[in-house]
């Protein structure tokens, strides 16, 4: 029996982050909810400094989304919150 995947169930990809990083370079502003999330999962591994390089005004240039969805991205509300 195969196990049935849920659309919004949250599963671990092995992608390096060479690799997201060249999968972001091919995305379309503004990028769609869950390439946010994969991005904000992305961002929760990077070291404090890294990090904070990634603030909500890189973010909004990087997704092409406006600072206050960003705001509510990384606060978990809104379409791009996680599950």
């Amino acid at each position: 029996m195969k196990r049935k995947i849920y659309p919004d169930e949250r599963v671990a990809l092995p992608v390096s982050h060479a690799d997201w990083l060249a999968i972001t370079e091919a995305l379309t502003k503004p990028w769609p909810p869950t390439a946010v999330r994969i991005d904000l999962d992305f961002r929760e591994q990077l070291d404090d400094i890294e990090r904070a390089l990634l603030g909500r005004g890189t973010c909004a240039a990087r997704w092409g989304w406006t600072e206050s969805r960003v705001r509510r991205a990384f606060e978990g509300c809104g379409p791009s919150a996680r599950r």
